[in-house]
């Protein structure tokens, strides 16, 4: 199996049966790689008797919003992180769905942690930790633990950010045309997280993923789920990139996607960013300084955004202004 190759070249990941059995489950009807078309999506789920889906936030709003599909009583996304804008309209288009957040990567046969986003009692995730909370890992047999720039040797207490790794049954045994994997060794993951005290998971973004500006290093994934969050009645969802500066090296630049009931609001979203960033509990050099809209993000065909795009899309657009 390939990566998808959102952030470098895809790779061929070598699974062993072992891993693959031991995130195996034959008790649901699945519908999985949704379509974008929504007719599509509704047919399949109503004509094949589908209970349970597994898919990303993008393609999981690609169902009608005027219509309910309550036969769905399982929704497993990952990916990118449900909004609370997303999280409502999910709720009300599949009222009878538990939706369930998972942190996975291909490495690792998929999914590593669970957290169930409609539980009342799940952990509170109103806290300042810069991720979203993605919950604990499935099994006792799968370890997770954040370690110092990667290495293996300098595992991090509770409450720092480091590099996600893993270790257990779920570990590929290696990629192709490279070494083989120890599976007595953590596989580290290149994202970025943090362990609260009671062993839940936060995840940062990825480790490239980062503005560097001046000394400081702005986690893209906090300031895209602070501004999803603070807009969420404007903002559909939004990514954000470095952008070259003179002074600091980098800034950060956000590309913004209105709802669509709202159009293409560029004034009206610059300016919420601009005016309510002081109280949005972010410090003052994370804030956007380039601010684009768009009708859409560029994507991949597993629906992830294709960052590497949006630096020579928008900072040839600004360079030719």
């Amino acid at each position: 199996m390939y990566t998808s190759g959102t952030t470098s070249a895809a790779k061929g990941v070598r699974l062993s049966s072992r891993a693959i059995l031991y995130q195996a489950s034959s008790s649901n009807s699945l519908l999985h790689n949704l379509s974008t078309n929504n007719q599509t999506s509704t047919s399949t789920s109503t004509s094949k008797k589908i209970n349970s889906i597994v898919t990303i936030p993008t393609l999981l709003h690609s169902f009608p919003e005027n219509k309910t599909f309550p036969s769905i009583t399982f929704i497993l996304t990952g990916g990118s992180h449900l909004t609370p804008g997303h999280l409502e309209k999910t709720t009300r288009i599949f009222p009878n769905a538990k939706v369930v957040q998972t942190y996975a990567c291909t490495e690792c046969a998929s999914s590593i942690t669970f957290i169930e986003l409609t539980d009342q009692n799940h952990p509170n995730t109103n806290t300042n930790k810069p991720g979203k909370i993605v919950g604990k890992p499935f099994h006792m047999s799968l370890e997770v633990k954040i370690f110092h720039d990667g290495d293996p040797n300098q595992p991090l207490p509770p409450n720092s950010i480091g590099v996600i790794g893993t270790r257990g049954p779920q570990v590929m045994d290696g990629y192709v045309s490279f070494p083989n994997h120890d599976p007595r060794e953590f596989f580290m993951t290149n994202d970025l997280g943090c362990l609260d005290s009671l062993g839940n998971l936060y995840f940062c973004g990825r480790n490239s993923d980062v503005v560097r500006s001046g000394a400081e290093t702005i986690l893209s994934a906090e300031v895209e789920n602070t501004v999803s969050e603070k807009l969420q009645d404007v903002v559909s969802e939004c990514a954000v990139f470095p952008y070259p500066d003179e002074k600091w090296g980098e800034v950060v630049a956000i590309v913004v996607v209105a709802r669509s009931e709202h159009g293409g609001a560029n004034s009206a979203v610059k300016n919420r960013i601009n005016r309510g960033w002081n109280n949005w509990g972010l410090a003052k050099h994370k804030k956007p300084k380039q601010i684009f809209v768009a009708k859409a993000l560029p994507k991949n065909s597993a629906g992830k955004v294709q960052k590497k795009l949006l630096s020579s899309m928008y900072i040839d657009i600004k360079s030719k202004l």
